[in-house]
């Protein structure tokens, strides 16, 4: 089981990578400069919505974050711990606004859930949350963070 789970998250992530960067894209190497963390809690029938907060930690220094969003194909309630790598951020507001994502995860009491998104800044994030709960979570989702 525990290889099938390995198989899936790598495919997930790199369908999320193609997705979000755009195939045939000029690619430039992304260097992480901050990091975020954040508990959330999704409930979904069709359409799923998350909530949460936590941090970003950028230049030494944590800021608190709110993160509300939407998912267009998720089933279940879930909670997670999401830690995600933070890439292009050159000022700690930059972190906030819409990002736009590719997400995929499956949980039966316990599983795992990876996210690649991008805001209108150029600000990436790239996720992942092992969930406690059940839920079936794949396709595109948007969200929303904000600095507390």
């Amino acid at each position: 089981m525990n290889s099938y789970r390995r198989v899936i998250i790598l495919s997930i992530a790199i369908l999320c990578v193609l997705a979000v960067a755009g195939v045939g894209a000029p690619q430039q190497p992304l260097s992480p400069v901050g990091y975020v963390n954040f508990q959330f809690t999704s409930l979904g029938i069709g359409i799923g919505f998350s909530w949460g907060s936590g941090w970003l930690a950028f230049n030494g220094q944590n800021y608190p974050i709110k993160v509300e969003g939407l998912n267009i194909a998720s089933v279940g309630f879930s909670t997670a711990n999401a830690i995600g790598t933070v890439y292009n951020l050159v000022n700690p507001f930059d972190i906030a606004g819409t990002y736009t994502a590719v997400s995929g995860g499956l949980a039966l009491t316990q599983g795992v859930r990876g996210t690649l998104a991008q805001n209108e800044r150029g600000v990436v994030i790239d996720m992942v949350a092992p969930e406690q709960g059940v839920s079936l979570t794949l396709g595109t989702a948007g969200f929303t963070i904000s600095l507390q």
